[in-house]
């Protein structure tokens, strides 16, 4: 969300998330979020959804950030 907010593009971010515990420390987690959302705000034309979903698949936990942004 703060990422969002300061790329100015709060009402493009959507989130999926689903709450688990996961092997990794809450620090940690929040700077690859955040790094990846920031890449996503950056290289994605504002007024395209970045989407944020955290749930748990038949392999186990998913972490996966979207956008419409090139490559």
């Amino acid at each position: 969300m703060a990422q969002a907010k300061l790329a100015h593009r709060a009402g493009d971010l959507v989130l999926e998330l689903s709450s688990l515990v996961l092997p990794i420390s809450d620090t940690n987690l929040a700077k690859i979020v955040d790094e990846l959302a920031q890449n996503a705000f950056k290289f994605s034309a504002s007024g395209t959804p970045v989407k944020v979903a955290l749930g748990f698949c038949a392999t186990g936990p998913m972490l996966a950030i979207t956008d419409q942004g090139r490559g």
